[in-house]
C-alpha cells in the first residue's frame, strides 16, 4: 500500500517583476509485506513562477 502527501505555498506578496516563489513538499510511504520494499521518500521543489 502507498501513501502520499502534497503540500504547496507560494506567495503573490513576494512577487519581484511579475515572478513570485513557491514551494513544494511532496512525501511518499510504501508499505509492504516484504521488508525490501518498504521506504520513505521526501521531497523538496523551489519554484519560481511568472505572472502574465
Amino acid at each position: 500500500m502507498t501513501y502520499q502527501a502534497y503540500i504547496r505555498l507560494s506567495s503573490r506578496l513576494l512577487e519581484y517583476r511579475r515572478l513570485y516563489p513557491s514551494m513544494s513538499y511532496t512525501y511518499t510511504k510504501r508499505d509492504s509485506n516484504a521488508p525490501a520494499f518498504d521506504f520513505d521518500k521526501h521531497r523538496v521543489e523551489i519554484e519560481l513562477n511568472y505572472r502574465f
